[in-house]
């Protein structure tokens, strides 16, 4: 028997996908808007750009292991997928910014590294806020305990 989705549950998944996404655009714009203001502190906006759109994709990724375990009765659950998905976001980064470091050499900006290293963060917050906020919505089916 296939289980299918709640509408509450699709659309919080929805809103958290949206969110980050919203994130996304107006970090990009911020760094438009702000170009001048990079370009003076010496930071490579291209580099701080890239570093963006691979926290983006790494933050998709853990998200889609995070909604597993939504609606899960399970504590462990939720924590093993939390870890996990952590991890893999951070794996995915660190590849990414070894690949930088490996091909720049000696011209590594790292201030752009620092700005990347500050949307990692950025992002991972909104993310387990958005995650954690679903999860404590979504009704349990087994828990039937009474205080």
């Amino acid at each position: 028997m296939a289980m299918t989705a709640s509408p509450n549950r699709v659309n919080r998944v929805r809103r958290t996908y949206f969110s980050l996404f919203a994130l996304f655009v107006l970090i990009s714009l911020a760094q438009t808007f702000f170009y001048a203001a990079l370009m003076d502190l010496g930071v490579n906006r291209e580099v701080l750009w890239y570093g963006n759109a691979v926290v983006f994709f790494a933050t998709l990724v853990s998200v889609f292991f995070l909604n597993r375990s939504l609606g899960s009765s399970k504590a462990l659950s939720l924590l093993k997928n939390i870890y996990l998905a952590i991890f893999i976001k951070m794996l995915i980064c660190l590849v990414a910014a070894a690949a930088y470091i490996l091909t720049a050499r000696k011209l590594v900006d790292k201030a752009a590294l620092a700005g990347c290293a500050l949307l990692y963060i950025m992002y991972t917050a909104l993310e387990l806020y958005l995650v954690l906020k679903s999860n404590r919505t979504e009704p349990h089916a087994t828990d039937t305990s009474t205080p």
